[in-house]
């Protein structure tokens, strides 16, 4: 089982390396030599081999973690994903490309940032409704609370109630035989 710190650790490490990544494509461009442009390509290439075994090990830890623990970093893990599967095709087109597609790769990396920031809009709406979730049955709690204790001050009011018609019943009972043996003899 992963601990925080581990998962912290990963957390760090990945995103550090996903950065390198986008700037070694966005460098990529500028490599004038066919030869550079492909060393740096390679590069790139063997980079992002260790940050998708990072990533998966990363999502293997989550798996094996408390859900207490890995949910916070859930919505990161798939941000990751996504961010990786942009570089993997961006790279793919330099690739195949010789290098001659910048405004493609551009564009791939605006892409990949727009998706990136509308995950990290969504989770935190996500979050922002959760919370208001969480206010809204914590509310619902103390109101059923408070609603219970009525109950149980209404229930030992009847109780009440019951041991005095109880008590009056005896003493009708009572009053009933003393006024029939007076009537009677």
């Amino acid at each position: 089982m992963a601990e925080l710190a581990d998962l912290k650790s990963y957390d760090e490490d990945i995103s550090k390396a996903l950065d390198k990544l986008e700037r070694g494509i966005e460098q990529l461009y500028t490599k004038k030599s066919p030869e550079r442009h492909s060393t740096h390509l390679e590069s790139l290439k063997s980079t992002s081999k260790t940050v998708q075994g990072d990533i998966r090990a990363f999502k293997s830890e989550l798996k094996d973690s408390p859900k207490s623990i890995s949910s916070s970093f859930n919505a990161k893990l798939v941000d990751y994903e996504n961010r990786m599967k942009s570089i993997l095709e961006t790279l793919s087109s330099a690739q195949q490309n010789g290098g001659s597609d910048q405004g493609s790769a551009s564009a791939n990396l605006r892409e990949a940032s727009r998706i990136q920031d509308s995950s990290a809009a969504s989770v935190d709406r996500s979050k922002n409704k959760l919370n208001a979730m969480v206010e809204m049955a914590r509310g619902t709690h103390a109101e059923l609370k408070q609603q219970g204790n009525t109950i149980e001050r209404q229930n030992h009011s009847l109780d009440d109630v019951n041991d005095d018609i109880k008590a009056s019943n005896k003493q009708i009972t009572s009053i009933q035989r003393s006024s029939s043996s007076c009537c009677i003899s």
